[in-house]
């Protein structure tokens, strides 16, 4: 079985959200997020992705 991994992007918003349940918002978000809270999350996370790509010698995913 092979595994890929990507980045997440604008276009998982929707599916990345519609994933939420009560529990998460409980005891990961703190409130039921939003496509602004959840673009603003990803774009949070770039940095980190850049980094741990080189760390681990994988191809940079295009913005």
């Amino acid at each position: 079985m092979r595994i890929t991994l990507r980045a997440l992007t604008d276009k998982d918003i929707e599916a990345h959200n519609a994933g939420e349940d009560e529990l998460t918002v409980r005891w990961l978000n703190g409130a039921t997020s939003t496509a602004e809270t959840t673009a603003a999350h990803f774009t949070k996370l770039r940095p980190q992705r850049s980094r741990t790509a080189r760390q681990a010698r994988l191809p940079r995913v295009p913005r």
